[in-house]
């Protein structure tokens, strides 16, 4: 059928659902006809409900009624293998700025099943996990069930946080450390902590924004936590942050943005400061921490592990080969700097060598003989801090890939094709990605080695350091197919 004729029918499919639903005094039919000849080719194929991405020419002047009465047309009106799914629509509510609390609408067009399905996986894909202190309006980052060795550091963040009532509290924290150290899992851990949400009655608004992260869109979805929706049609975000810290101004909240790229971006979030608004942020980087920070008490350097706290977590990952070779992981813990992320992936690979019966010894001193050739050859160096690794930590990766089959390393750095951070995947999208009937076997297989780490649900999330890693490899291989 040619595509003039589907946006006929489209478009007449529309008008008569807004004559069914009897909303014709409400909803301008031009502005409708509008939405579909126009915005909709960005939307459907050849009749088919797919995914799309927000195009920047696009402005944010979608209704609630409008929308909902596209999700009900496709519903109702298209065959079943083509209609609009739950998880469509949320995605559609979601690209097009619908207020958070209208996203329940949906549940009177789907099935319940389907939405209740559609709404978790959304929550997932935003990193966010319901906070039912403040009746499910605010959000906060998935809870980290493995958090060790780290004690001390948070008693120093929640005496700056104003925690401790013999010292002042500091407005403003930057944690600074290297890729892989654990900022995520530290700043994640105390959101959900009962004394922090004590401390902030009115709230705690957290983003992760990353390389690519967008400053207008975090404070938008601030703006909808706040019931501030007179902010979601505004665009430009010199504006959206007067309008913002308005609202902020008679609350005691903590905000909080994880993992800061730029000096700009983290500007951008200063200026949302009031008397009442305490910030907590992350970097990696020492130079946005330096500029960022006013006086260098607003700056706190998350350290690496210890050997013990190090050991302790190795004990987690590999418990039957950290019991019958103590020595060598102690020697293993200082080689990898006490790096969480560099420990967690060793650990993995260790224990599944040894699960498959191969050599333990062997491969920690390849390890360690690799380190010490290249700390003589002055190879081995700091970390990158904008890539998380040295030459010892690339080794590592490179060691626990070389492990996997050839099937499964291509299936790894396809991966790095994902550039959000969090990089985050479920296993329809990874099927889609490897192109595999069946996506489970090579994702055992990367969580074995610790490439990927589980988060429930089938999702799973991989750190920025090894996307960075993942995505080399795919360099290296189309440079050599030139």
């Amino acid at each position: 059928m040619p595509q003039s004729e589907i946006s006929k029918q489209r478009k007449q499919t529309l008008i008569d659902l807004v004559n069914r639903i009897k909303i014709r005094s409400d909803v301008s039919y031009n502005y409708i006809l509008d939405v579909m000849s126009i915005r909709l080719d960005d939307i459907y194929t050849e009749g088919k409900f797919s995914k799309f991405r927000a195009r920047p020419d696009i402005e944010s002047d979608y209704e609630l009624k409008e929308m909902l009465a596209l999700v009900h047309a496709f519903v109702d009106n298209i065959s079943i293998d083509n209609r609009c799914t739950a998880r469509d629509a949320i995605q559609l509510f979601d690209l097009t700025g619908m207020q958070l609390k209208d996203f329940a609408l949906l549940k009177d067009i789907f099935p319940e099943a389907e939405f209740d399905k559609a709404w978790e996986m959304y929550q997932q894909e935003q990193k966010l996990a319901p906070n039912k202190d403040n009746s499910g309006d605010f959000f906060v980052p998935l809870y980290p069930q493995l958090f060790i060795g780290r004690e001390d550091n948070v008693k120093a963040v929640y005496d700056k946080l104003g925690l401790n009532a013999h010292q002042k509290r500091v407005p403003f924290t930057i944690v600074r450390g290297y890729p892989g150290v654990g900022k995520t899992t530290f700043i994640n851990r105390i959101v959900h902590d009962p004394k922090i949400k004590a401390a902030f009655p009115d709230g705690i608004l957290w983003t992760s924004l990353g390389f690519q992260g967008s400053v207008l869109t975090a404070m938008k979805k601030w703006a909808r936590q706040l019931n501030a929706f007179h902010i979601e049609q505004v665009n430009e975000l010199n504006e959206v942050v007067t309008l913002l810290r308005n609202v902020l101004s008679a609350r005691k909240v903590l905000l909080v943005v994880d993992d800061i790229w730029n000096e700009t971006d983290g500007l951008h979030f200063k200026a949302l400061a009031t008397a009442h608004t305490t910030f907590l942020m992350t970097t990696r980087l020492t130079e946005v921490a330096n500029k960022l920070a006013g006086v260098p008490e607003e700056i706190y350097v998350l350290p690496t592990l210890s050997q013990e706290k190090s050991l302790e977590l190795l004990g987690y990952i590999a418990p039957q080969t950290s019991r019958q070779y103590k020595t060598e992981f102690a020697a293993l813990a200082d080689t990898l700097e006490g790096l969480p992320l560099a420990l967690r992936v060793a650990g993995s690979l260790i224990e599944q060598e040894h699960g498959l019966g191969f050599d333990v010894h062997q491969l920690i001193d390849e390890l360690q003989d690799k380190h010490s050739k290249r700390l003589m050859s002055g190879q081995a160096g700091s970390i990158d801090e904008a890539t998380g690794t040295n030459p010892t930590i690339a080794l590592l990766f490179e060691r626990s890939v070389s492990t996997l089959s050839p099937e499964a390393q291509a299936a790894f750095a396809y991966l790095g094709a994902f550039a959000s951070k969090p990089a985050t995947f479920d296993i329809p999208a990874m099927k889609a990605v490897w192109d595999v009937e069946d996506p489970v076997p090579i994702v055992r297989m990367l969580v074995g080695r610790g490439l990927l780490e589980p988060m429930g649900s089938q999702r799973f999330q991989m750190h920025y350091t090894l996307t960075m890693y993942a995505q080399s490899m795919l360099d290296e291989d189309s440079e050599g197919t030139r």
